[in-house]
C-alpha cells in the first residue's frame, strides 16, 4: 500500500523536516503517527498526497514510485487519497451536500453518481439528515463529519488525517473515532497523526512515534507513551 525509503524531507529555509524516514503500510492497516510539536509528522502526511516533495528516498503508494509523478498527473493521485484535517477547510458558501459534492464535481462526475454517493457517504457519517445546512450551522464535529464525508466520496483506498479530533471536545473526538473505525473495518487504510493521548491509548492500533524528524517506536499495538 505505502512504502517510504531513507526519505528526507527539507524544506527550501534548510530546516530539515524529516530524515532517514522508514516503514511499510499494508492495505487494511490503521496507523498512528504521534510525537510532539514539530517533530514531522505534518510533513510526513503532506508527502503522501504531494503537498510537499522529499529532497532524498522515494515513497510508493500502491505501487508506483510517488517521487517520479509528475506534476499534471498529481490530481489523479490524489483521487486515490482522501484527506482530512484538523481545520475542516469547507467551504463555508456552500452546503453539506454540496461541500461533499463538489470533490466529484472536480473530476467530471455524472449528477446521477454524485448524488448517488454524496447521499451514500452522507448516511455514513451520520448527516443524511443535515445535507442543507451550511457549515455554519453546524457544530465542529458536525463539521469534521462532513470533512471525513468529503475525504471518502471517491472511495479511495487510503485516508489520511492530520490531527482530526484537534478542535473536538473528548465525546466528539470518540464519535470521529467511531467513523474511522468503521471505515477502516471496510477496508480502507486509515493513517492519522494525533497529539491525542486518550485516543490512542483508547483505540488500539499500530503506533509509529516521531521526534525530531525521526522514527523512534514502531509497536503494532501500542499506546502514546511519555517517552518520546
Amino acid at each position: 500500500m505505502l512504502i517510504f525509503q531513507n526519505v528526507e524531507i527539507r524544506y527550501k529555509s534548510g530546516n530539515v523536516a524529516v530524515s532517514n524516514i522508514n516503514f511499510k503500510v499494508d492495505k487494511g492497516e490503521f496507523i498512528y503517527i504521534v510525537g510532539p510539536s514539530g517533530a514531522g509528522k505534518s510533513s510526513l502526511l503532506k508527502a503522501i498526497f504531494k503537498e510537499v516533495e522529499p529532497s532524498k528516498g522515494e515513497i510508493f503508494l500502491l505501487d508506483k514510485n510517488i517521487t517520479r509523478v509528475k506534476r499534471r498527473q498529481i490530481p489523479y493521485l490524489r483521487r486515490q487519497v482522501g484527506v482530512v484535517f484538523q481545520d475542516f477547510r469547507l467551504l463555508e458558501e456552500k452546503n453539506v451536500y454540496e461541500n461533499v459534492a463538489f470533490a466529484l464535481r472536480v473530476i467530471g462526475a455524472s449528477r446521477k453518481e454524485i448524488k448517488t454517493k454524496v447521499v451514500d457517504v452522507l448516511e455514513t457519517v451520520g448527516l443524511s439528515k443535515k445535507l442543507k445546512r451550511y457549515p455554519n450551522q453546524l457544530s465542529g464535529g458536525e463539521q469534521q463529519r462532513v470533512a471525513l464525508a468529503r475525504a471518502l466520496v471517491n472511495k479511495p483506498e487510503l485516508i489520511v488525517c492530520d490531527e482530526p479530533t484537534g478542535n473536538l471536545d473528548p465525546n466528539t473526538s470518540d464519535e470521529i473515532m467511531e467513523i474511522l473505525n468503521k471505515i477502516n473495518l471496510r477496508g480502507t487504510t486509515v493513517i492519522m497523526a494525533t497529539h491525542a493521548k486518550e485516543i490512542v491509548n483508547k483505540y488500539k492500533k499500530r503506533v509509529i512515534a516521531v521526534q525530531d524528524g525521526s522514527i523512534v517506536r514502531d509497536d503494532i499495538e501500542g499506546g502514546y507513551s511519555d517517552v518520546l
